[in-house]
């Protein structure tokens, strides 16, 4: 099957009707098929794929957001970064085939919400991280590693905490593979010791300071052995002060 996307116009559309159609996004997505399919709103992508994975729906405040970008990216690992920037495809992924997933993962309470969420509040690469469907294939896309047993093992690291993915993916430096392996890497190996806990607290401090750092050094040349001793250095100045 070929994945469809919307017109660049009617995403924008969509965009600037939020506060008037907020309350529609608490409802059925019908509203949304019958604009779509009115002036050739509609556009073949494609890109090619065997077909959509099912995600697991939220339950008991349980959000398997693992297991879903597992599902997702693994559905889609022939998408380039580039098709993959492309807002089009993933405004209509969520508007249409995963409608009820984003819908009950973040129940649309505010305009600001269904932008993100829904649309794009932006046009960074944070957005991207942002949005309900997105968000699943860039976590895929940048901890995926074939030469590990689990190629997903760093994805695992990366969503064991909330503030994990928020601190180092809406940084610039999270999009660098290189460095957000070497992170990761980090966090999964001195999980019991120097993140036993605070976890959250400590790796948004390190965040900051690493992103100090390439301000004035090139993070993606460092040596690992390098950046390992600064990531340890600061976690144990962060544990310290905790």
């Amino acid at each position: 099957m070929k994945l469809q996307c919307y017109s660049a116009e009617f995403a924008g559309l969509l965009a600037d009707q939020v506060e008037a159609n907020l309350v529609r996004y608490s409802g059925s997505s019908q509203w949304v098929d019958e604009l779509a399919r009115t002036g050739g709103r509609i556009r073949e992508s494609g890109i090619e794929i065997k077909e959509l994975p099912r995600l697991q729906m939220p339950h008991a405040g349980e959000f398997h957001e693992a297991e879903n970008a597992r599902r997702l990216h693994a559905a889609l690992n022939k998408l380039s970064p580039l098709e993959a920037m492309d807002h089009r495809l993933w405004i209509c992924l969520s508007h249409t085939f995963y409608w009820d997933y984003v819908q009950a993962r973040w129940p649309p309470g505010s305009a600001g919400q269904v932008l993100d969420r829904f649309l794009f509040g932006g046009t960074d690469f944070g957005s991207l991280v942002r949005n309900g469907i997105s968000r699943l294939w860039w976590f895929g896309h940048l901890t995926f590693d074939k030469n590990r047993a689990n190629p997903y093992e760093l994805m695992d690291t990366l969503l064991c905490n909330q503030d994990i993915q928020q601190a180092l993916l809406q940084r610039s430096f999270g999009k660098s593979r290189i460095v957000l392996h070497t992170v990761l890497d980090h966090i999964r190996i001195n999980r019991d010791t120097l993140y036993a806990r605070a976890i959250g607290d400590k790796i948004k401090e390190i965040a900051k300071r690493l992103n100090v750092l390439g301000g004035v050094a090139l993070l993606e040349a460092m040596p690992p052995r390098a950046m390992n001793a600064f990531l340890a250095e600061n976690a144990r100045t962060a544990l310290e002060s905790a």
